[in-house]
């Protein structure tokens, strides 16, 4: 398996599996039956890296493993650890095969300079599947990958938004179109190039299967490139792509890898079809409003916690380098929303800690995040910042070309994970020899940086905001 998230939703409410998952619990009845059982976890975000799914297994199947790629930064591993135990638990390092079975083999193939990533191809002397998620791998590493696996019948892929650009506001409120993002149809495109240069048969959408049920959230399903809209946009591209194939795989159907027959939900894909999708999410929503109007009432009653409030922003602080905070200065704002009413705090880069205000100054290099106190609450008691631009649970009120909250945002990405700030960090052994294994994405991010400076081209395709 890799990345399960099979089990309710995540991204407090925002996220919910879409078509629905409504077969997990006959699946987990198959899996505790297997003779061996494998979990591979691409990264750290919490539709791939999904605690509840995680836990349903290990108690039906405690017998099973979890594979893990070996990051320069070890947040992935203590994290699984908290849940699981060390025992169960393989780390694989970056570009080396393993073994999981007399047929079967895996590669781990990592990318990422602020927040690691990874690849995964399973192969064996009949198939490849190449599992690509959320991972963008540049030309010299592509060409590396490729030449360690077998040519990829098979290419997973992301192929929607799933960063915060769309919860951005101007700082009169208003939304504007971010020209840093992109549309639906240039998803597509950016799906179908990627695995036609794989020279992959058959193209999957993949890790991006999902809906915003949440009331604050809802508004953004009408961006999502739902996986059938990108079958339809290959439609009308696919004699750009000859030789490759784009299939669309929904809960409960199957491909047999040998013969590449697949075994269609004839009633599913009809539903999906012939029903408007406003009215097919707005019954979706319905269907779990229990557990919706149960968070809300959760979310209706809680206050900030200061206290982890402060320990983690002044965390993020004094991991900074003296170059980072001249530029955020105080010009990061956090108006957190509660019981008690709008409460504001600035962090304060230049004094070096964060600081209660009364009210937002009159400047137009602001960047005010709003959020609701228990989402923010729950973010600094994990140390999981990366997990709400993602979540699209927050308002980013900022004036357009205002590079602070890409900065900021990506400074928490990496600190929380356990990357390279503070700067001491890199001079660790492990750090150093993955990196080392991995000079092939150096040079590849030489080469992009080289490229965007040349050409005046912004650079977000390595945002930790991820898709």
């Amino acid at each position: 398996m890799c990345d399960p998230w099979l089990l309710g939703s995540c991204y407090w409410r925002s996220w919910w599996n879409f078509p629905p998952q409504d077969n997990f619990y006959e699946i987990l009845e198959r899996w505790k039956n297997q003779d061996a059982l494998f979990i591979y976890i691409t990264h750290l975000y919490w539709d791939h890296f999904h605690g509840p799914t995680i836990k349903s297994i290990i108690k039906k199947a405690p017998f099973c493993k979890f594979i893990i790629p070996k990051t320069p930064e070890r947040r992935i591993y203590t994290d699984l650890k908290s849940i699981i135990g060390k025992s169960r638990i393989i780390e694989i390092p970056h570009s080396k095969k393993f073994k999981i079975s007399q047929q079967i083999s895996i590669c781990s193939f990592q990318s990422g300079p602020f927040f690691a990533d990874s690849a995964l191809s399973i192969f064996s002397s009949d198939f490849c599947i190449l599992n690509l998620n959320d991972s963008k791998i540049l030309p010299l590493s592509n060409s590396h990958l490729l030449s360690l696996i077998p040519k990829p019948d098979y290419v997973l892929r992301s192929h929607s938004s799933a960063n915060s650009r769309c919860c951005y506001r101007d700082l009169m409120g208003n939304r504007y179109i971010n020209k840093d993002d992109k549309s639906s149809f240039e998803y597509s495109l950016e799906f179908f190039d990627a695995c036609y240069g794989l020279n992959t048969k058959f193209a999957i959408p993949f890790a991006s299967n999902m809906a915003h049920l949440h009331k604050d959230t809802f508004e953004y399903n009408s961006i999502l490139n739902f996986a059938d809209y990108l079958v339809n946009d290959f439609e009308k591209v696919s004699q750009n792509y000859k030789g490759m194939k784009c299939k669309m795989i929904l809960p409960s159907e199957k491909i047999n890898l040998i013969t590449n027959e697949h075994f269609k939900n004839v009633s599913l894909r009809s539903n999906l079809s012939s029903i408007d999708r406003n009215d097919y999410l707005t019954d979706y929503q319905l269907k779990v409003k229990n557990i919706l109007d149960k968070q809300y009432k959760i979310e209706e009653k809680s206050n900030i916690n200061e206290k982890n409030l402060y320990r983690y922003f002044n965390k993020i602080i004094n991991s900074t380098n003296i170059f980072i905070r001249m530029y955020l200065k105080d010009k990061i704002i956090f108006e957190i929303i509660s019981t008690s009413g709008a409460k504001k705090y600035c962090l304060d880069f230049k004094l070096g800690f964060v600081r209660k205000i009364e009210t937002i100054p009159k400047d137009k290099n602001i960047v005010k995040v709003v959020v609701n106190s228990f989402v923010i609450n729950d973010v600094c008691a994990k140390f999981h910042y990366n997990s709400l631009g993602v979540s699209k649970r927050l308002k980013i009120f900022i004036k357009q070309g205002n590079l602070r909250y890409f900065v900021f945002n990506s400074l928490c990405n990496t600190v929380e994970s356990g990357g390279f700030l503070p700067f001491n960090k890199i001079f660790r052994t492990r750090f150093l020899l993955i990196w080392l294994s991995r000079y092939r994405e150096i040079i590849d991010l030489f080469i992009f940086l080289l490229k965007s400076m040349l050409f005046k081209r912004k650079i977000f395709m390595f945002s930790t905001n991820k898709k």
